[in-house]
């Protein structure tokens, strides 16, 4: 189930035209990982 950050993110990221798997490697963190976040499968960690 996707959460609001999650669903946001992903829009972000359509909208700027920002892979999933660029905008891990900017964020240093795997794109399964930011898949599960965007997928609402994990809690966002600031």
């Amino acid at each position: 189930m996707m959460n609001k950050f999650g669903s946001e993110l992903g829009e972000f990221l359509e909208f700027k035209n920002i892979s999933q798997k660029e905008f891990a490697y900017r964020i240093g963190t795997s794109p399964k990982n930011l898949i599960d976040i965007i997928n609402g499968k994990v809690g966002r960690r600031i």
